[in-house]
């Protein structure tokens, strides 16, 4: 545990320095944070409790995944939840008065400080896809076990023993090797089918997420010049969204036959090729067997020092692609990603497929030397066309 006007001031302005990559704060709004600081409410700790590890977090259906990624139980503790002692409720009530980005720093640091007041001495702590800011000033003055990473855009915690995440997320976060432990979410093959598949997020999104649009006039570029299978995965909240259901029509209209509502990762083909934007079962699938691409939208989450590892990753991989540019790339990353399930898919080489294409619109390229360029592969025999 770290203390002192030094380490507070240290952790003040790290904060402020990541605020640009944690949108959200995890924090009530001020009117709700002046009422917490006038009432002595609130969860206490024996001083001799028995617990084995404590999972800091404020949404309890985290508790069952935390378990099952770091192989114990736990118990689960809400920053905001714990009594907040009165030299706390002081300090609450006189940060509500700071500028926001001021205000939302400090009243985190308070509740930080507050819960290493009140946990008791010794305690074990863990973080599970941390998302808020507030539980990056928990890691600031309380040391953590471990933490699990599905979101690699978020900064990673600066002290940290274990921290879990897949292959493609460790290369974005940097921690250092003693400290990664390589996790994948568990994930089924149930076939050997040929199929496009797309991975989309949640439908409530997908007006602000044009990386997840061009997936869908992908699929529909695709399916007007090829005879090829291709199922779109809903985000798993929106699989009982009916086929009524206006955002359904309105989004995929003559698509809506593709729509998969199964279990996205339990109803994996040996033989897919696959697409998503920048979403957790796009990093899985680039950390597994599976031929997947991801189209990433530039603009998001490249800003910081996590942007720039971010941005830096993005560029070095060839199975991440531009949203914006030709489909005609995306289709040869796929290739690159794995050229039997491609060709098993596709009938044919991403050179094959690319030239059909380009004689069926009349834009005749070069399309041998495209393919060669990208990262100086030589090409198998092509076959007839």
């Amino acid at each position: 545990m770290r203390s002192g006007a030094a380490s507070f001031v240290n952790s003040v302005r790290y904060l402020l320095s990541i605020r640009q990559n944690i949108p959200q704060s995890g924090l009530p709004r001020r009117p709700q944070l002046i009422l917490m600081a006038t009432q002595r409410r609130g969860v206490t700790f024996p001083n001799a409790g028995n617990y084995l590890l404590f999972l800091i977090d404020g949404n309890p259906k985290k508790k069952g995944y935390a378990e099952r990624t770091f192989g114990e139980s736990c118990t689960q503790v809400n920053p905001l939840g714990v009594r907040i002692d009165l030299r706390f409720r002081v300090l609450l009530l006189l940060a509500t008065i700071l500028p926001r980005q001021l205000m939302v720093v400090f009243v985190s640091l308070v509740f930080a400080l507050n819960l290493r007041r009140q946990l008791p001495t010794g305690s074990r702590l863990a973080l599970y896809n941390p998302q808020h800011l507030l539980l990056w000033a928990v890691s600031e003055v309380l040391d953590v076990e471990m933490i699990f990473h599905l979101a690699p855009e978020y900064p990673r915690i600066r002290r940290v023993q274990c921290a879990y995440a897949c292959t493609a997320a460790h290369e974005i976060l940097g921690y250092p090797p003693e400290n990664q432990r390589i996790t994948i979410q568990p994930h089924t093959v149930i076939d050997s089918r040929p199929v496009i598949r797309i991975y989309l997020s949640q439908l409530a999104v997908l007006e602000s997420h044009p990386e997840d649009a061009a997936l869908i006039e992908f699929v529909r570029w695709v399916r007007e010049r090829l005879d090829v299978s291709i199922e779109i995965f809903l985000h798993y909240t929106d699989r009982g969204a009916a086929e009524c259901d206006p955002r359904i029509v309105e989004t995929f209209s003559e698509l809506v036959a593709n729509i998969r509502r199964d279990d996205s990762l339990h109803t994996l083909s040996s033989c897919q090729v696959s697409l998503s934007g920048s979403s957790s079962i796009g990093y899985d699938l680039l950390s597994s067997n599976v031929c997947h691409v991801m189209a990433v939208d530039r603009n998001r989450w490249e800003v910081g020092a996590a942007g720039k590892r971010l941005a830096s990753w993005r560029v070095s991989r060839f199975d991440v692609v531009d949203y914006e540019s030709q489909y005609h790339l995306w289709l040869q990353a796929l290739w690159r990603s794995d050229r039997t399930c491609f060709e098993a898919v596709f009938k044919g080489s991403a050179a094959d497929v690319c030239r059909l294409l380009d004689l069926q619109t009349g834009n005749l390229l070069d399309v041998d030397q495209m393919v060669r360029g990208a990262g100086n592969l030589p090409l198998p025999e092509l076959g007839q066309i």
